[in-house]
């Protein structure tokens, strides 16, 4: 093969470029320039002067070997884009390109030493990325913590394609094990962890586990983790057991995570230092409390701060309640509990466009401390009510189609613009009504609210109940459907208490109030 003045020659071995004369065997050629293993270093063609691809006539047998590592190429660039900033860890499985690319690989046990050096390293060169591979990576059992530290994300190839697991066995005592938490009790500052799975290995471990444990962190992201397999066993100490423990991080982000099939809590956030200020968003929380049924919940919060829920979903039988807890600066942003025993039990905070569907043992809303606003909330075939409530306000929300009262108020509170219908679909011997006032609800107030009557025989015989001992409460501009049913034909409004305003009856129809059958 004939060259040009100043062309290296490709005769000679040692004018090839360096990552041309790496072979698909397991055993990488040696570059004879300079007598270690050749890699996959494309950049390397560029940087060797006088070759070129384009200047050299290839055989038949180069211009195969270029078709056939073309995609090599292409997958090296798109993993070093950031490479300066880059540790690759890589796990015992992992297939054998990325054991080729990794700057450290596991081998199974203790994993967590070789990716907790990876995240050392680039902590102390001031922030990066550590990049798992696919497979999975083994902590050691009872006491294997992979650390987080300031300015590192923690980065998997996806949830199902990178794990970090607990392995069989344990000892059950002292606190829970934190599988991966941050390392220090304060102070770390923009953690990241995305695109992978945690194991806690529920079946066949003996202790106690949080799957992320995140403490005092500012400007952390979460991003895309699944948290699987918690455990609880009899000793957890000091942290309960849950998929994702987060306590007091500021300016704090969580989307597109999973929680599921854990032993207890799927979401355990709390604010002990009240400078909580976290937003979770597209998140689940499914088939948690496997400990047994309703010990826990899916997602429990409490403490000062801010927190928003958006678009977190709940479901799972066993779970105790979808939602729990109360938070003056909460905020939860059409959220969804389905199917857990009951919905949403909150003290205080806000709730707009949540729903509630088909809880299994109580109600879809329960609040107390009459702290709690409900706003375009929905509960639907419930077994019990559709809102429980000691006080608050209810703007434009719903209950449809609930085992017992749509509406059940016992603490002073305000309805506005609420809908009841064909609720009381319990077949027990109580008269379920679509709004019920307790003797403790005295001086509440609904305004512009409609009921429709359930079809069924002998239920919800009234839309309105003011029971005995309720008192100056006022159903004002009201649209109220009467029973209409054999058994079943009471007026709109059954008032037995005393002092309470003008209201619609059969024989007599107030001032902007108007009964029908």
């Amino acid at each position: 093969m004939s060259t040009k003045p100043g062309e290296a020659s490709p005769g000679a071995a040692g004018n090839w470029p360096r990552w041309a004369l790496t072979t698909g065997d397991a055993s990488p050629a040696v570059d004879p320039t300079t007598g270690k293993a050749a890699s996959i270093e494309p950049a390397s063609a560029i940087k060797n002067a006088g070759w070129s691809p384009f200047r050299v006539k290839l055989s038949r047998n180069i211009a195969n070997w270029l078709q056939e590592y073309n995609y090599r190429w292409i997958r090296y660039l798109d993993q070093t884009a950031h490479r300066a900033a880059t540790r690759v860890v890589a796990a015992s499985n992992a297939d054998a390109e990325s054991l080729r690319m990794a700057d450290y690989v596991c081998d199974g046990t203790a994993d967590e030493v070789q990716i907790n050096a990876a995240i050392d390293a680039a902590n102390a060169a001031g922030g990066g990325i550590v990049q798992l591979s696919e497979g999975t990576f083994t902590v050691t059992v009872t006491t294997g913590e992979v650390l987080l530290k300031s300015g590192v994300t923690l980065r998997g190839r996806g949830i199902g394609a990178t794990t970090i697991k607990v392995p069989t066995g344990g000892t059950d005592s002292g606190n829970a094990q934190r599988i991966v938490r941050n390392a220090n009790a304060s102070g770390d500052v923009g953690i990241g962890v995305e695109d992978l799975t945690i194991d806690g290995n529920r079946v066949n471990s003996t202790k106690s586990n949080v799957g992320l444990f995140l403490l005092e962190v500012a400007r952390a992201r979460l991003r895309n983790v699944r948290v699987t397999g918690g455990n609880k066993s009899t000793n957890f100490g000091s942290y309960q057991p849950a998929g994702f423990y987060l306590d007091g991080c500021t300016f704090a982000t969580v989307d597109h995570c999973i929680a599921d099939d854990c032993d207890r809590f799927g979401w355990y956030i709390l604010d002990t230092t009240t400078d909580m200020d976290l937003v979770v968003s597209d998140c689940w929380a499914t088939d948690c409390s496997a400990e047994s049924a309703g010990a826990a919940d899916a997602v429990t919060f409490s403490g000062g701060g801010r927190l928003t829920l958006r678009r977190v979903i709940a479901t799972g039988t066993n779970v105790g309640d979808g939602f729990d807890g109360g938070m003056a600066l909460a905020v939860l942003d059409n959220c969804q509990a389905i199917g857990t025993r009951r919905g949403f039990n909150v003290t205080a905070g806000r709730l707009v466009g949540c729903r509630a569907v088909s809880c299994t043992v109580n109600s879809g809303f329960t609040t107390s401390g009459g702290a709690a606003t409900f706003m375009r909330c929905v509960a639907t075939s419930n077994t019990q009510e559709g809102f429980v409530v000691d006080g608050g306000a209810l703007v434009e929300c719903e209950a449809t189609l609930n085992g017992r009262d749509g509406f059940y108020v016992a603490g002073r509170s305000f309805l506005r613009g609420c809908a009841a219908q064909s609720n009381a679909q319990d077949g027990g011997a109580t008269t379920y009504v679509g709004y019920r006032f307790t003797s403790a609800a005295d001086r509440s107030l609904m305004l512009g609210c409609t009921s429709i009557t359930s079809v069924l025989t002998n239920k919800e015989k009234y839309a309105v109940h003011l029971e005995t001992g309720s008192a100056d409460i006022v159903v004002a501009q009201c649209y109220l459907q009467k029973g209409v049913t054999t058994g079943n034909a009471g007026d709109a409004v059954q008032d037995d208490g005393t002092g309470n305003g003008t209201l619609p009856t059969d024989s007599s129809i107030s001032t902007g109030n108007k009964q029908y059958t």
